[in-house]
């Protein structure tokens, strides 16, 4: 190797990578890895949300692996009792209470419980995590709304009886201008026919401009008359509607197999897969055990 020769130690770590490979990659996790992990949650309270508890497991999947992988564990590990402990305590007692209904804790000769397998374990905190979660999404859907504020919240009830008694008045007898007193005396024929002329002037004026604009804003045509939006000409291409009832329906087709001829339901290929547990159901969805959702078409 050139690098040996020449006593050039960058040379000769590149020659090495040449010769014989990549050196092993940096070591990600120890031992110690898994108690700080565990006593990160205990010490803020607990795991109380599924959100929380995604990390962790998430997490605590990883350094198994990769501790395995290198050979830093070697056969079956129960970490079954750490778990639980860094769960929050009302979520601890609701599964120790359901694993003891469904008889999954078996009793041991000096009358205490064992913690069943990991993937059981598994089971059951997620079952109570969901179920937390869509009861505290049905309290907030249970909210009152908020009240109306009253229109007379400030005023007595008398005063607003005065007010409606003031309105209905005014509707029935609405004001009339008050007579002008009479001149004393007098008045000749002509002051009299000067103010019937002048009272007479704003009743006449409209209806005379009425009359000689009357030809200027409705000229007579002979042409006759075409509507500004004609319908279109009848065509062969046109069909008639057909109700949604009497439409032909598509041919049913399976979401997850894409076959046609069953549903989802009735998939053969989808029940091996939650057999063999590759597919895992939430609802009305289905996930990975990666929690990634499945690819379905409509999704």
């Amino acid at each position: 190797m050139p690098g040996y020769e020449t006593a050039d130690w960058e040379q000769l770590k590149v020659d090495m990578k040449r010769r014989w490979g990549t050196v092993s990659p940096e070591r990600r996790y120890r031992l110690s890895s898994i108690t700080d992990l565990f006593t990160k949650p205990q010490q803020e309270g607990g795991i109380r949300n599924m959100a929380q508890y995604r990390n962790f497991i998430g997490e605590y999947e990883a350094i198994i692996t990769y501790l395995k992988r290198y050979q830093y564990i070697q056969g079956d590990i129960n970490h079954n009792q750490e778990i639980l402990a860094s769960l929050s305590t009302s979520v601890k007692e609701l599964i120790y209470k359901e694993m003891i209904k469904d008889r999954d804790m078996v009793q041991a000769l000096d009358v205490g419980y064992i913690i069943p397998r990991l993937d059981i374990l598994k089971l059951y905190i997620e079952q109570d995590l969901e179920a937390k979660v869509l009861i505290q999404q049905k309290e907030f859907s249970k909210k009152k709304p908020p009240e109306k504020k009253k229109r007379f919240e400030d005023e007595s009830w008398d005063e607003v009886l005065k007010q409606v008694k003031e309105l209905t008045q005014k509707i029935k007898n609405p004001q009339q201008p008050e007579p002008q007193p009479r001149n004393e005396g007098k008045e000749s024929v002509k002051e009299v026919f000067n103010q019937l002329k002048t009272l007479s002037e704003p009743v006449t004026q409209p209806r005379r401009n009425w009359n000689n604009n009357k030809e200027q804003r409705f000229p007579q045509t002979n042409q006759p008359y075409r509507p500004r939006n004609p319908l279109p000409p009848f065509s062969s291409s046109y069909q008639s509607y057909i109700p949604a009832q009497m439409a032909p329906r598509p041919p049913l087709k399976c979401a997850y197999c894409k076959d046609e001829g069953h549903s989802e339901t009735r998939c053969t290929h989808l029940a091996e897969d939650l057999d063999k547990r590759i597919v895992r159901t939430q609802g009305a969805t289905y996930l990975f055990p990666s929690y990634q959702r499945v690819p379905m078409e409509g999704n």
